[in-house]
């Protein structure tokens, strides 16, 4: 299926089965099917399960004016606006976490249910008070 955001691109999505909302986000270079798996486990354990591709990525349209991580979170808000999701839960991979991350701080009182990052650090440059960054890069030695 497809959606139409804001700004007048075509994102690609798609919605199984019913239940609870999970929201699963692909990473940078992915696409939806990498989900497939937890589609059909998740679907079969009495969840609803919602796919889709991020602008640039598969499925959905290209937006070579494409320059912050902002629009993809606003991109994530219109996908939660379809009408058979409530109060879900979001999985993000990667760049999807990353989506994810940009989300919360954007709309803080979303009605969410949880959120789940998987491979990606909240802060990707490291300092005194946080070691878990990554490759060891600080704001002295990131070029």
């Amino acid at each position: 299926m497809e959606l139409r955001t804001d700004d007048g691109l075509r994102l690609n999505y798609q919605v199984v089965g019913h239940g609870q909302s999970l929201v699963f986000i692909h990473g940078f270079g992915g696409y939806q099917q990498v989900w497939t798996r937890q589609v059909e486990y998740f679907t079969s354990h009495g969840y609803q399960v919602v796919t889709y591709d991020q602008r640039n990525h598969d499925a959905s349209q290209f937006d070579p004016n494409l320059d912050s991580i902002h629009r993809l979170s606003r991109d994530l808000h219109e996908v939660l606006a379809l009408p058979t999701i409530n109060h879900p839960i979001l999985v993000g991979h990667s760049m999807g976490a990353s989506v994810i991350y940009d989300f919360l701080t954007r709309y803080p009182n979303y009605p969410l249910a949880g959120v789940v990052a998987v491979d990606q650090s909240p802060r990707l440059i490291n300092s005194p008070s946080w070691p878990y960054g990554f490759m060891k890069v600080t704001r002295a030695n990131y070029q």
